[in-house]
């Protein structure tokens, strides 16, 4: 499995092509498409969870969440207008290498949120998070008219959010339900999840610098 890549059926991107199509039936499509290339793409959800296993508190992870946000759609929109390209043997380990250093603030911080830290990570990194959605969006949004380009970046935009919602939500209740009930063993708790993810990042990195 290539796991920065978003693949689209031939038909489909056809169908995207056709001038026939509307504006919201491409942002539901590939909103779809934004949805699953998480559920099936663990490294950008092992990102985002090493980056907000260690903060309390609903706003400070909405701030993070937002600049990851805003640093992919960027060079995502970028790499589709064809105004960046990097290869995907250069994405694909600083992809991992992004993961390992989130989890390693958890590691080495782990009763610390350290938010300065985890912004500039999750920005700086994002970029790179961002050509690797495109992996698979450069290709089928060839020849796409300006507002037909806006709806499928849009609706994957969506998608992929809602893919990191499914994982950031549930991980900040546990750890709520962690800090109010066990408020000791909390570190312990990010120390552990830190070096879980770290663990896995270091596996991937390793793979894709094969």
């Amino acid at each position: 499995k290539q796991p920065l890549s978003v693949p689209l059926a031939q038909s489909v991107a056809a169908e995207f092509r056709s001038p026939a199509s509307a504006s919201g039936r491409l942002a539901w499509d590939f909103f779809r498409h934004g949805a699953s290339h998480i559920a099936g793409g663990w490294d950008h959800a092992l990102f985002v969870a090493a980056l907000v296993l260690a903060l309390p508190g609903f706003w400070r992870v909405l701030a993070l969440v937002s600049v990851f946000t805003l640093a992919h759609t960027v060079t995502l929109t970028l790499a589709v207008l064809g105004f960046v390209h990097v290869r995907a043997s250069v994405v694909e380990p600083l992809i991992a290498a992004s993961i390992v250093a989130a989890a390693a603030l958890s590691v080495f911080f782990p009763a610390k949120p350290l938010l300065g830290a985890r912004l500039g990570v999750a920005f700086g990194f994002g970029l790179f998070h961002g050509l690797g959605f495109a992996g698979g969006l450069v290709a089928a949004m060839q020849g796409f008219a300006p507002s037909a380009m806006a709806a499928a970046i849009g609706g994957f935009s969506v998608g992929v959010e809602l893919g990191h919602q499914l994982v950031v939500l549930p991980l900040l209740g546990a750890m709520s339900l962690l800090r109010h009930w066990l408020p000791a063993r909390v570190p312990f708790a990010v120390r552990g999840g830190g070096a879980l993810i770290c663990t896995a990042g270091l596996w991937l990195l390793v793979t894709t610098l094969r």
